[in-house]
C-alpha cells in the first residue's frame, strides 16, 4: 500500500495506545526534570527557565491522558473506527522522513538554536 503523509495523519491510533505513549513520556520528562533538580544549577535563569518549559511539557502530557481517558470511558462498544493497529501493517517504509526528523525528547537544553523538539507524530506512537 502506498500512502501519501498527509493522508496517514488521518488513520487514528487507539487512544488506549496513545495514552501508553503519552505515560511513557511523561516518565521521562519527569525523570529529566529530577535529574536537572539534583545537579542543583537552579539559581540561574535559563535552569528555571528550562525546568518550568519541562514542567509545562510534563502538564500538557497529563492534560492530553485526561482528554484520552475520557475518550476511552465514552467510546461506545459498536466503536466502528478502523486504528492503525486493524490494517494489520507489519512494515513501514517512509518516504518523506525529513517530516519526522524533529520529534520530542526531554532535555534540559531546549533552547539551543536548530535544537528543537516541535512535537511528536502519529509515526512514533504507533511504531
Amino acid at each position: 500500500m502506498v500512502l501519501a503523509d498527509t493522508q496517514f495523519g488521518r488513520i487514528p491510533v487507539k487512544p488506549e495506545i496513545e495514552r501508553a505513549w503519552i505515560r511513557r513520556q511523561v516518565e521521562e520528562y519527569e525523570n529529566e526534570l529530577n535529574e536537572m533538580k539534583e545537579k542543583g544549577d537552579d539559581d540561574s535563569p535559563m535552569a528555571k527557565r528550562s525546568q518550568k518549559d519541562m514542567q509545562n511539557r510534563i502538564n500538557h502530557f497529563r492534560d492530553k491522558v485526561t482528554l484520552l481517558e475520557k475518550q476511552i470511558s465514552e467510546r461506545r462498544d459498536n466503536d466502528d473506527t478502523i486504528y492503525f493497529t486493524n490494517l494489520g501493517i507489519d512494515q513501514l517504509f517512509v518516504d518523506e522522513a525529513d517530516r519526522y526528523k524533529n520529534l520530542y525528547f526531554p532535555t534540559n537544553k531546549g533552547d539551543i538554536k536548530g535544537f528543537k523538539t516541535p512535537g511528536h507524530s502519529g509515526l512514533t506512537i504507533c511504531c
